[in-house]
C-alpha cells in the first residue's frame, strides 16, 4: 500500500508464508469429590523453540527473526453444580511468555499473562447454555537492548476482557 494524492493506493500483491506450528503436550486431571463439584488442573507445554523465523514471501522487508522459547500454561478450575440444572464455574490460568527480550516484536506483545474467568450456565433435557466472562492481565513488559530493533525499547502492557455465550443441543 502506498500513499497517493487521493489517499491510499492498494496494489494486488502475491504473497505466501510457511509457518511451522509447534508441538503441544497437554496433561489434565479432573477430580469429582461428589456429584456437586468438579475440580480440574491442566498443564500445557508448547514447543515454541521450533518457531525461529517468519517471513511473508513476496513482501520486501517482511522477514522476522523470532527465536521463541518453549512455555507452559497452568490452569486451575472448579465447577459447582446446583439443583435444577444450574452450574457456576471459575478458573485461573497462567501463561508464561515465550519471547525473549532480545527478540521481542510489538506484532506479538508477549508477556506473562493471568486469566480469571467466571461462568454460569444451565442444563435442560436436550439444551444447555453457558455465559462466561474473562479478564486477562498481563505483566508489564519492559524491553531494553532489543537486538531486532532498538527503536521498540519501552514498556508494553496488554490487558483484555472477553465474554462468550454458548448454546448446545443434545440429540
Amino acid at each position: 500500500m502506498g500513499l497517493g494524492p487521493a489517499g491510499p493506493i492498494t496494489l494486488p500483491l502475491d504473497a505466501k508464508s510457511d509457518f511451522i506450528f509447534p508441538e503441544s503436550i497437554t496433561l489434565g486431571y479432573s477430580y469429582r469429590p461428589n456429584t456437586r463439584w468438579n475440580l480440574e488442573f491442566n498443564l500445557d507445554w508448547t514447543n515454541w523453540d521450533r518457531v525461529n523465523k517468519w517471513s511473508l514471501d513476496g513482501v520486501p522487508g517482511a522477514e522476522f527473526e523470532l527465536n521463541w522459547k518453549s512455555a507452559l500454561i497452568w490452569q486451575l478450575g472448579a465447577t459447582r453444580y446446583f439443583d435444577n440444572g444450574w452450574h457456576l464455574s471459575a478458573s485461573y490460568t497462567f501463561v508464561e511468555d515465550a519471547i525473549p527480550d532480545a527478540d521481542f516484536l510489538p506484532i506479538v506483545p508477549d508477556s506473562n499473562r493471568h486469566f480469571c474467568s467466571i461462568g454460569i450456565g444451565r442444563h435442560y433435557d436436550h439444551i444447555s447454555w453457558q455465559f462466561t466472562y474473562q479478564q486477562a492481565f498481563a505483566d508489564i513488559r519492559s524491553i531494553s537492548g532489543n537486538t531486532t530493533s532498538p527503536s521498540i525499547d519501552g514498556d508494553y502492557d496488554l490487558d483484555s476482557i472477553s465474554m462468550a455465550f454458548s448454546l448446545s443441543y443434545r440429540f
